[in-house]
């Protein structure tokens, strides 16, 4: 089996492709990445494209079973929205390009829970309605629906992911991340409300082994799924494990309580659970 992972020098893009070269199913491994990559291996080919500005069609002279796209501008703090918006569309069509002129059948496009917007449950899955509350919601919601479309007429399965919260080595995007720099710094946490919202939270290990095992079991098919560890921490109990120091901003700022993902249907799919405990993952980072 060959694969193509495109946006494979970012935080998940790493972690995946470290996971994919040591598969023996795995004959190659084709990395797309406007950063070059550091990872060295007979089985991986790499290609530095920016696919803000792709300009020529990228041909792999080798039959591709399966597209991961990954490819993403992350930084929407510091870029204004409409301009974070319409980048991250330029790359979402770029790959989808690569993929069609390549003629790859089967695409896994990693999108977000944040499609649910502010959603408060125990159990949020796949039937819940989407609900857009911001530009990254929107943008999620308009790739996950382009996809559906271009499907039917470029002729290929699709996989979407929506991720919960992932944390692991690496992934500054999360809360965890943030967490312990803070501590490393000796800097105080400020924690919005009481700190009891409850937040799903994957290790990034666990996210990997269920991106491979999709590309390897679901075909010709498409599917919506979610990827999460179906479990919940607190806000305040993950600093505590940390060992952070802390204060309480009780200033309602609008966050949703309660936010756990179903992964019934994923684990039904492909025999996959998670195996890293919060406990662990944090352990494994500090």
């Amino acid at each position: 089996m060959n694969i193509l992972i495109i946006g494979c020098s970012g935080s998940i893009g790493t972690h995946l492709l470290k996971f994919c070269l040591e598969q023996n199913k795995i004959k190659k491994v084709y990395g797309i990445d406007v950063k070059d990559s550091k990872i060295k291996s007979k089985k991986f080919i790499f290609k530095k494209k920016d696919l803000e500005f792709l300009k020529s069609d990228f041909k792999i002279n080798t039959r591709i079973d399966c597209a991961i796209m990954l490819g993403a501008i992350m930084d929407f703090k510091n870029i204004p929205p409409l301009e974070f918006y319409f980048r991250n569309m330029l790359i979402f069509f770029n790959s989808l390009k690569i993929c069609k002129h390549n003629s790859i059948k089967k695409i896994i496009y990693l999108s977000s829970a944040a499609v649910y917007g502010n959603l408060e449950s125990s159990c949020i899955s796949e039937n819940d309605k989407i609900h857009i509350n911001n530009i990254y919601s929107d943008m999620k919601v308009s790739q996950e629906n382009e996809i559906k479309k271009l499907s039917k007429v470029g002729n290929f399965n699709y996989c979407i992911l929506r991720l919960f919260q992932i944390y692991g080595k690496n992934i500054s995007t999360n809360i965890i991340y943030r967490f312990i720099k803070m501590k490393k710094n000796n800097l105080e946490v400020t924690i919005n409300g009481d700190g009891k919202q409850i937040r799903d939270q994957l290790h990034v290990q666990d996210l990997v082994r269920a991106i491979y095992k999709i590309s390897i079991k679901l075909k010709k098919q498409n599917y919506v799924l979610n990827v999460c560890s179906g479990k919940g921490i607190q806000i305040i109990n993950i600093v505590k494990k940390i060992g952070a120091k802390f204060k309480l901003n009780y200033k309602d700022n609008g966050e949703p309580k309660l936010v756990i993902g179903s992964n019934k249907k994923l684990t039904k799919l492909i025999n996959w659970k998670p195996k890293t405990s919060i406990n662990e993952g944090i352990k494994s980072l500090l």
